[in-house]
């Protein structure tokens, strides 16, 4: 999984709760990375009873529309939670390209940043919104 913000620790937890082996890799020092740099002022525009995570509500306390600094602070909560196997920091961007699949058993190798070492997965799933732009590569 390539993102470690709303919908790849969401996309983490269902997998975990199905004992499904995987990782997040988040190019950032920390879950919702993105979330951190984005301006003070945000808040989501759908209330708190569509914005939640599987398995966590927000709380009755919190705003109908979360400000940014609180669903950051939910990620982070959602990912500590739940265990989630979230790898951060500069050396976890990692390079790609989408290439034609040629079997369902072929296995693609992802390069996380110029020196790290390349994984190995059937299935690779970005799960970087609008605000994100994934770095081109090449898959081995």
């Amino acid at each position: 999984m390539v993102g470690g913000g709303p919908a790849g620790l969401a996309t983490s937890q269902q997998l975990r709760q199905q004992r499904i082996p995987h990782r997040v890799l988040e190019r950032g020092d920390a879950v919702g990375y993105t979330w951190a740099n984005l301006y003070d002022s945000l808040t989501l525009h759908t209330g708190k009873h569509m914005s939640s995570l599987p398995g966590m509500p927000f709380p009755p306390s919190a705003p109908l529309f979360v400000p940014r600094r609180a669903f950051l602070d939910y990620l982070r909560c959602y990912a500590e939670r739940f265990d989630l196997p979230v790898d951060t920091g500069p050396s976890r961007r990692p390079s790609w390209s989408w290439p034609r699949v040629s079997s369902p058993t072929q296995r693609h190798r992802i390069s996380r940043g110029r020196s790290g070492s390349p994984d190995e997965s059937r299935t690779v799933s970005h799960t970087g919104g609008p605000m994100d732009t994934p770095a081109a590569g090449c898959w081995w």
